[in-house]
């Protein structure tokens, strides 16, 4: 299959679960909102990574859809086998920063 100028035509992007959270180490990782359709949604992802949650929004909105309200609480991220994990708030702790 070509697309414009008889150029391949790539795969449709697939982000999957884990798109997005390569990391060597905790300096790596950042929270970041990713939005959903309750509005704020913390991810831990790449720094590098870019989210839209305005885009996740108006999607909600034009599809009319609506969604599960809630995130977990966490209190920053670290690097754990490769990935950007969220670290569990603990109770009567201030978020990192």
């Amino acid at each position: 299959m070509s697309g414009p100028e008889g150029k391949p035509e790539l795969p449709p992007l697939s982000l999957g679960v884990d798109a997005g959270r390569a990391c060597r180490s905790d300096s790596d990782c950042a929270m970041k909102d990713a939005g959903s359709c309750c509005g704020y949604r913390p991810v831990c992802v790449n720094k590098d990574t870019p989210t839209f949650p305005e885009k996740v929004k108006a999607a909600c909105a034009e599809d009319g859809r609506v969604g599960i309200c809630g995130f977990p609480a966490i209190d920053g991220c670290q690097c754990v086998a490769g990935k950007c994990q969220g670290v569990p708030m603990m109770e009567n702790s201030e978020p990192l920063q």
